[in-house]
């Protein structure tokens, strides 16, 4: 949903932001990769509970987040490779906030790196069903939670983590539920969709066709 805001009432401020730095000869890749070590060092402090300096490299990562894309699509330079490495990145960074979330928050009902485990599951899950069901449509169905709503919780359970741990945990529960609730709610768009438009999901032959290298440029992850 997140997404969704970003891309209409707040974009042109972004477009402002985005064209300052580029004049500065900031890629996108740089970007990106700027980004990578945001979320790292988010994911360590979020293993030493240093709630606080978790919440100021989210920013930082959330801001290099905004910035890859829009320089991009200011200087008009998006590449498959740039968008290939941006979903790995993204991936990454997850993987990096989730372990070290598991590792460090206090234990809600099961062991809190299978919470952990459980929300990267789902993230993983919603970015497979998006590129596959946009590479089969054009139609975007609704995301009940994307990349930003993600960060939007986790950033609340930081805030009421430094009151309790215990509220960050709950934070990565409630992404983990909504996740896999995402995943449902897209699969169950898209077939709807997809016998509106005629269309079956592809066989063997065809998933081969649409890992080609070519279909990279449809890649985009939220």
């Amino acid at each position: 949903m997140i997404y969704e805001l970003r891309q209409t009432s707040h974009r042109r401020y972004y477009i402002k932001i985005a064209d300052y730095f580029s004049k500065l000869g900031f890629t996108p890749n740089t970007w990106t990769i700027i980004g990578f070590f945001m979320g790292f060092f988010m994911a360590v402090m979020i293993y030493f509970r240093s709630y606080l300096w978790a919440m100021v490299f989210g920013l930082l990562m959330a801001f290099c987040d905004i910035m890859d894309g829009e320089i991009a699509k200011l200087k008009n330079n998006t590449t498959p490779f740039g968008r290939l490495l941006d979903v790995t990145v993204d991936k990454y960074v997850e993987g990096f906030i989730g372990l070290a979330a598991g590792l460090s928050m206090p234990q809600v009902l099961l062991p809190s790196l299978v919470w952990a485990a459980l929300s990267i599951w789902g993230s993983v899950l919603i970015s497979v069903v998006s590129n596959v069901g946009g590479m089969i449509t054009t139609k975007k169905p609704f995301k009940l939670v994307g990349r930003g709503d993600r960060g939007l919780i986790i950033w609340i359970g930081l805030i009421l983590g430094m009151i309790n741990p215990v509220f960050f945990t709950y934070s990565i529960i409630c992404i983990t539920v909504l996740s896999h609730i995402t995943v449902s709610s897209l699969l169950i768009e898209y077939s709807f969709i997809l016998k509106k438009e005629g269309k079956s999901l592809p066989g063997k032959q065809e998933e081969g066709k649409l890992s080609s290298p070519t279909s990279v440029e449809t890649f985009v992850v939220h």
